[in-house]
This record gives structure tokens, sequence and C-alpha cells, in this order.
């Protein structure tokens, strides 16, 4: 019977030197749509040039791929390595030309358009590589780190894997949205419930399925935003470390290891690890407020779904599936950020002894990652047991409604 699909477009831009990632977001993509378009009517649409562009004239080639390519897509992904692509008449690289005008679009209108860009950070056959190209990539990955945060990898199986997990990200608040809006939803704002469960001020008993998947987004992008700028931070303070280190041996190289000069030196670095410890700390109070939020409207959506379900909840338990779904890819993220932060730990651990600047800088920040590292276990553990109870949800209406030697419906993987 006809069914109603919501299609998200996909931009893929990129220089000829990354065809074979192309083709893996390509096969993420269709695989994530074999799934979504039937379980949750939702579905990418891929655009790319190898598809939807046909020949034809033009002040330049991009000039062409412009005109048959219309803006309106939902979503911009970028992939560079070390070519940044075939100057145009109006910017130095075809892909930097879709990325200008994406940007601006976004700047128009942020909530119409997300984008994700990514570098690939493995080496390069140096008879293939172009020096002055690669300049390039570096100069724009640089401007682009100034006010965005973009992602790296050294693999194909690293990037198949970042890509997906991504995609499922970005496509959360889309399932979010459809349960929000979905018309089959019986009287929103007032859902009868048995009663059990509470806050300290009761406010979740009064809320329906629309107030809670709004307040499940909003806390889900401050969490991904926090996590997203505490990312950009470690990552900055990794830089001013190389720099710290290398002016360091430029005194001693230069300056006959002048003592002074290397105790300011030494300084500086110790009040950029101790600057970093203190905005950790902040971020990770955050995070903890706003974790406890997102965990308790998830259990109040959990009380909530047993009220939707009867013998013809397909698209109910579709929904129920979309939640437990992006519960469990917020708490990939967190694993991974959780093993990133342990790492960037023990390597602060590491730094040598050099002063007494050094010595209570990495000691403030090694209390201040430990604290850090001990949240997101505790709600890497907390999303687990959501999950679980959702999941238990499910399976206990798709036991009831479900007749013997039938087949359920599809509950995701």
């Amino acid at each position: 019977m006809p069914r109603t699909e919501k299609v998200l477009s996909v931009f893929l831009a990129s220089p000829s030197d990354v065809q074979t990632e192309r083709e893996i977001v390509v096969q993420v993509i269709n695989e994530l749509n074999a799934s979504w378009s039937t379980q949750l009517g939702l579905r990418m649409d891929l655009i790319r040039w190898e598809t939807h562009v046909h020949p034809g004239l033009g002040s330049d080639p991009q000039s062409v791929v412009n005109s048959q390519i219309t803006p309106d897509f939902d979503l911009f992904i970028g992939v560079m390595w070390h070519r940044f692509g075939t100057p145009t008449q109006r910017a130095a690289s075809g892909t930097l030309e879709e990325f200008q005008l994406a940007k601006k679009r976004w700047e128009q209108s942020p909530s119409t358009l997300d984008i994700m860009f990514y570098f690939k950070d493995e080496p390069v056959a140096p008879h293939t590589l172009d020096i002055a190209q690669l300049d390039q990539v570096q100069k724009f990955r640089k401007e682009l780190g100034a006010t965005a945060i973009y992602s790296t990898f050294l693999s194909i199986d690293e990037f198949e894997r970042k890509v997906r997990n991504h995609l499922s990200l970005w496509a959360q608040k889309w399932g979010l949205q459809a349960i929000a809006g979905s018309s089959s939803l019986p009287n929103l704002s007032v859902v009868a419930v048995d009663g059990r469960g509470s806050d300290s001020t009761g406010e979740l008993l009064e809320l329906g399925m629309l107030e809670c998947s709004e307040r499940f987004e909003k806390d889900f992008a401050r969490i991904v935003g926090v996590m997203s700028e505490l990312s950009s931070d470690t990552s900055a303070l990794g830089e001013k470390t190389n720099a710290h280190t290398a002016r360091i041996a430029r005194i001693k190289r230069e300056d006959s290891g002048n003592r002074e000069l290397i105790r300011l030196a030494l300084r500086d670095a110790a009040n950029d690890l101790q600057d970093y410890a203190k905005s950790l700390d902040e971020q990770t109070s955050v995070l903890s407020e706003t974790a406890d939020d997102a965990l308790a409207t998830m259990k109040r959506v959990i009380m909530l779904w047993p009220s939707f379900f009867d013998e013809h909840s397909t698209n109910e338990i579709a929904s129920a599936q979309t939640t437990r779904d992006a519960i469990e890819t917020l708490r990939d993220t967190i694993d991974e950020t959780r093993k990133s932060m342990t790492s960037f730990r023990d390597s602060v651990d590491g730094t040598p002894p050099l002063s007494t600047d050094i010595i209570k800088a990495k000691g403030r920040a090694y209390d201040a990652l430990s604290a850090h590292i001990k949240f997101l276990t505790s709600f890497e553990s907390d999303l687990r047991s959501r999950a679980d109870e959702l999941g238990e949800v499910i399976d206990k209406h798709l036991a009831a409604v479900t007749p013997a030697g039938a087949a359920p419906y599809p509950t995701g993987n």
C-alpha cells in the first residue's frame, strides 16, 4: 500500500583523489536507506556529479555542475586528502567553490543545512604528491578548523565507520521530528499514564510525547555541541603544546639553552594546560546537568510508549526503534570520546616534570580529565540501561500482538 517517505538530500563534494571514499558514502547511504525507508519512512538521496550532472556548456566545467545541481540539499559532505582540486573562474577549486556556496547558505539560514567535512591523514606516495596542492589542502584545513569541527581518518574502514555513525547522528533529529509530528499520536500534550516515577519538580509527569521529543532533541543537540567544543579545545591544546615544544627546542638551539627563556616557555605551556583544565571542568558540569535531564526525559518517553501501541502499531514501533537507535548511536560516540580522553590523560600524565608550573598544571589537568572520563563512563552505562528498557517495551508489545508463527514487526539491528 502507498506510504510516505521523508527524503533528505545529501550533496557529496571532493577532489579526484578520494574516489574510494566517495563510493563508501554511496554504500553506507544505500545500506541505511534499506532499513530506514521502510521502518522509519526516511530516505537519503545522495547528490553527486557522477549521477546528477549531464553534459552541457558553461564558462567552465564547474559552472555546468552549479547550474544543474540545485543548492537546496539538507547536508553537505566534503572529503579531502592531498589534492585540492582544479581551479575555477570563481574559486581555487571546484570543491572549494561548492563548499563556499554551501557555507554561504548556512550563514543565511543555519537551520536548513548541515555541513560535515572529512580529511584523510593516510601517507601519500611521493611520486603522486603535488606539494602545491597539498599546501592548499593544509591551508584550507587550518582555516576551516578556526570556525568548525572537522573529522579525520587514516583508513577506509575508519572513514566508513565514522560516516555511518555521523549520518546516523544527523538523521536522529529528523527521526525525532517525525515522532513529534506524527498524526497518529493521540492527545500529544495530555497522555494518560499510571503515575509512576517523578522528578524533583513533577514537571516531566505533565509532558506528552511531543514535548518529550522536543526536549530530548534539544538536550541531544546540546550534548553533541559541548562534546564538539571539547574536541576542538583538546585539538587546540595539542597544537599549542607542539608550538611550546618547538619554542623550547629553538631556545636550546639558538640561545644556548637560556634557562630564563625556557622557564617562560614552560610557564606559558602550563597556563594553557590550566586554562584547558578549567574549561574542561565547566564543560563536564554542563554535560552532567544536560545528561541528567536527557536521561529523565528518556525515562518519561519509555513510560509513554505503551499508550501508543496496539495491533496496528507498525509506525509507532518504528518510531520507538528510532529512539532506541539514537540512544545506541550516542553511546557509541561517548565510548569513542571516552577512549580518546583516556589516551589524552595518559599523555598528560607522561609529561616530564620540567618545572613547578608544569607539575601543578599537569596535576590539575589530570584531575579534570579523570572527572570527565568518570562522567562519560557513568553516562554511557545509564544510556545502556535506557536502551534496554525501551527494548523491553518494544519486545513486550511485539510478543503480545504477533500471532504464533508469524514474523514480528522489524525492529532494526
